[in-house]
Parts: structure tokens; sequence; C-alpha cells
């Protein structure tokens, strides 16, 4: 079915992007305690609600100077499928906290943005790995004309410079792998609020 298949991708992009991770460890020598992964703290706790609500007030800020100027964003490959098989949302409400946010922040996070710290500052390094974050995410945008793709990967650009700075400022992947599974899970289950 639509929904088992959505599942098996889940675990598929968790097994290859911690693949991903994990080779990057090996080929650069580094040993597993690169991976910044700590039990959260009373401030990580702090960081994590606070990260949560930054992440929803930026999204609604990045989509009221959209409005603004009236651009368009595209829909997100999910959100277009959610709407023919809303039961998929099953799958993807769990994953975003358990494994989209965690392996995504693992990847763009602690292994991309943390290995730019010796290259740029830790504020360039931030937005250098935003672009890359907003980059990879552009297929998933696809499916609207050329400047509304570009209008929704600056609104994922503009949120994952706050998972970056999160990041920056915990040296925890699990804080911003938190805010990031918790906002994609509260997307998801609204969509699913609306389709169903």
């Amino acid at each position: 079915t639509q929904t088992q298949q959505t599942a098996l991708g889940q675990f598929g992009m968790a097994f290859g992007t911690a693949a991903v991770a994990v080779g990057y460890l090996h080929a650069t020598g580094r040993p597993f305690s690169f991976v910044d992964l700590e039990w959260p703290d009373r401030w990580d706790v702090v960081w994590t609600v606070g990260g949560v609500g930054v992440l929803f007030g930026a999204l609604i800020a990045v989509s009221i100077a959209l409005a603004q100027t009236g651009a368009e964003t595209a829909t997100h490959s999910t959100v277009e499928q959610a709407q023919e098989t809303p039961e998929i949302l099953y799958v993807y409400i769990p994953a975003s906290i358990l494994i989209i946010g965690p392996f995504e922040e693992l990847l763009y996070r602690n292994v991309i943005q943390k290995s730019l710290y010796g290259a740029f500052s830790r504020g360039g390094a931030v937005v250098v790995a935003s672009v890359i974050f907003a980059g990879v995410h552009a297929p998933a945008y696809a499916t609207g004309a050329a400047g509304a793709v570009l209008a929704s990967l600056g609104v994922v650009f503009s949120l994952s410079i706050v998972l970056g700075t999160i990041y920056e400022r915990t040296d925890n992947v699990l804080v911003p792998g938190l805010v990031h599974g918790i906002y994609n899970a509260v997307l998801f289950a609204s969509a699913y609020a609306t389709f169903a």
C-alpha cells in the first residue's frame, strides 16, 4: 500500500542518512565522539521548547513577508501525496520525530555544519549549511513554477538558519533534531486534519 511504501521509504532515508554520516566519520578518520549526542539537560529542554516556538514564529514572519510581496510558494510533494492518501500521514507524523528530524539534523548540522566550522566562522557555517539544506529540498518543492519553488526554498533556508543556530548554541544534535521533528509533526498533523 501507499502507507507501507511511505514507511519503507522513511526507514530507507534513516539508513541512508546514517550511512552517509558514518561513512563521513570513517573517511575523515573522526571518532564517533564527533557526533554531538547527549542526554538533554535543563537548558537543552529550554532550547527545544523555545526553538519550536521560534521556528513557527519564523515560518509566520517569512510567510507574511512573502504574502506582502505577492510571492507564491510551491506545495511540498508530501502534502500533495497526502491530499490523495491522508493515511500516509500516520507514518509521517511519528517519523518526523523519530526519523526525519533526528537524521536530517545529524547530517546537516552535526556532520556538514560542524565540519564547516574549520573553514568558516560558526555563523558562516550555519549559513552555508542552510544553503545546502535548502538546495537538497529543491526536488520536494518542484511542484510549482520556478518562482514558487525559489520562494519555498527561501522559507526552508530561513527555518534552517534557526535550526543551525540552535545546534551552534547547544552543541547537542538531539536539540535541533527534536525541534525539527516536532515542527514537521505539527505540520503533518495539521495537514491530516485538513485532508481527512
